[in-house]
Formats: structure tokens, sequence, C-alpha cells
């Protein structure tokens, strides 16, 4: 029998991330180790901060961390769904996306829903799309993308989801663009990251200060229209 997504949610409660990736037949552990390999070979003496940049011309792609800090946890995805809410045509953008498991808990959770993911190192993309296609994820996809490009234009969404994914600089560009994409339409925002909220507190009260965010222990929902 093929295996579907109806019981991820199960599984999540049940099992850890990992060896929910390894169930569905992912092969990020592995694909990681080469992408390991391939930035010590570049500088052999670099830390975990310093791996992405080299593999990736100065670019901070995280080369090296765990997976389990790498992506987000299956559950957290679930309980994020659970407080923004999600609607039969609903927009998810995934800033910073890795593998793309959002789009699985999202197809799971409301298959008519959309889901857009940018990341930006090219391995990630491709294992992530081979399995969104393998679970029939018609209306999720990932992209390969350099969010800090000068021809990178933000789309819009109902809902974002940022990742700490970079330099503080690119993560700054990063909410000027959700900013000007969200003017006129009713946006919710999800944070992961103590810079990243930060930012938000203090340069964006578009989104932070008129109506009351929601803060878990690893991450923050915030809204232009309405209270979490």
């Amino acid at each position: 029998m093929e295996l579907g997504l109806e019981k991820l949610r199960y599984w999540s409660e049940t099992m850890s991330s990992r060896e929910i990736d390894v169930l569905i037949g992912f092969d990020i552990r592995q694909i990681e180790r080469n992408l390991l390999d391939a930035a010590l070979k570049i500088s052999p003496d670099a830390n975990i901060s310093g791996l992405g940049r080299a593999l990736h011309d100065g670019n901070q792609t995280w080369i090296g961390l765990d997976e389990r800090t790498l992506c987000t946890g299956y559950d957290e995805l679930f309980k994020m769904f659970d407080i923004v809410g999600l609607e039969n045509e609903s927009c998810i953008i995934d800033l910073g996306a890795a593998y793309g498991r959002m789009g699985l808990v999202m197809q799971s959770l409301q298959p008519s829903a959309h889901y857009l993911g940018y990341e930006y190192v090219p391995e990630r993309v491709e294992e992530g799309n081979r399995i969104l296609k393998q679970f029939h994820c018609d209306n999720a996809l990932l992209v390969t993308q350099d969010l800090f490009a000068d021809s990178f234009q933000m789309p819009e969404a109902d809902i974002y989801f940022i990742y700490e994914y970079g330099r503080i600089d690119h993560i700054k560009h990063t909410l000027e663009q959700v900013q000007e994409a969200s003017f006129g339409r009713k946006v919710k925002l999800i944070v992961r990251g103590d810079s990243t909220n930060s930012m938000i507190y203090y340069h964006h009260p578009w989104i932070a200060s008129v109506y009351k965010p929601r803060h878990e222990e690893n991450f923050s929902v915030y809204s232009n229209y309405c209270n979490i």
C-alpha cells in the first residue's frame, strides 16, 4: 500500500522528526554530510558559522548544522498551523525552507492551500521537491533562490514563515520585503530566531505593535489584522 500523509500528525506525536524523515524517504543526513565534506575541502578549519559561507559564496547556509536544528520539527509545524489557521486557498511562503517539511504538513492538513518555499542550497531543493512530488503535493513547490538577490521580489501571501536563515543584513532585507508585499493585505508572520524577533519588535511596528502577537518556546506568530 502506498504511504500517504494522512497519519503525519499522529507520527509527529509519536516519533521524532528524524524517524519521520526516514519513514517517508528523505535522505537528509546523507545530503548534509556530502555538503559538509565539500565545505571542509574548501575550508578545513572553518567552524559551523563559516562552513556555509565557504561553500556558498559568503552566504550563511548552515552547513554542518544538525538536521534537528536545521529543519523545524513536524510537531512544531503542526502547532504553528494550529495557531495561524489554514484556509482552503491560503498561500504560505517559507523563507529559508531547507527541505520543505512545512509543505508536507500543509498538504496533510489542507491540500488546496498553496506552499512556496525558497531555499538557497540546490541539493536541499531537489530533495524536497522529490518528496513533495512523491506525495502528490501538487500545490507545494521549493525554489532555489538567493533571497538577497537584487532581482528577487517578494510575492504576496497570507502566511510568511521566516526561520533565521542567514546573515542579519539578509534577514533585515527580507523583513522589509515582507512589509512591502503585505501593504493593504491581511497577513500573518511566523518567526523562528531571536535576532529576527528583535528586529520585528524594534523596527516593524506595522505587525508587532498594533495587534497582540503570540510567543511560543521556539517561535512567534504576528499579525497585522488580529490578535494571535
